[in-house]
């Protein structure tokens, strides 16, 4: 049997032929192919603050804080995150305030909370002697 392609006539007759619903259907089905699209509708609307969101901002932040300076631990991120997000589950204030937060002041408080996570191990180890010494030269004796 030989190919015939139909003519804009003909074509235009078999659309006319289809129910409402299966133009429809074909509509869609040649809209998603000519975009790519899957049909997944993603939410157009923003969703509320979470005190999830203020945590992943704060770890993303430690990995930038951490990347910047590759003499820091990585080892510091999983605490100073813990207390991080132990001290944020108090209160959605305390999140709240992260995420209106602008980036640069929240990561210089984020690196902040990395050398102090950095003197709490050091001091951790230390003898007490060694600890009366610092705290000596801290207050300038």
């Amino acid at each position: 049997m030989e190919d015939q392609a139909m003519n804009p006539g003909d074509l235009r007759s078999a659309a006319l032929r289809l129910s409402v619903g299966d133009r429809l259907r074909l509509i869609w089905d040649l809209v998603r192919s000519l975009l790519g699209w899957d049909g997944a509708i993603e939410p157009t609307a923003p969703t509320e603050p979470s005190l999830e969101q203020a945590i992943a901002r704060i770890e993303q932040l430690i990995d930038q804080a951490l990347a910047a300076h590759p003499d820091w631990d990585p080892g510091l991120k999983r605490p100073v995150l813990n207390r991080v997000a132990s001290s944020l589950s108090q209160s959605p204030d305390r999140w709240r305030a992260i995420l209106a937060t602008p980036e640069e002041t929240l990561l210089k408080r984020v690196s902040l909370w990395l050398v102090m996570e950095t003197f709490s191990q050091i001091a951790a180890e230390e003898s007490d002697t060694e600890k009366a010494e610092l705290v000596a030269i801290i207050e300038g004796k």
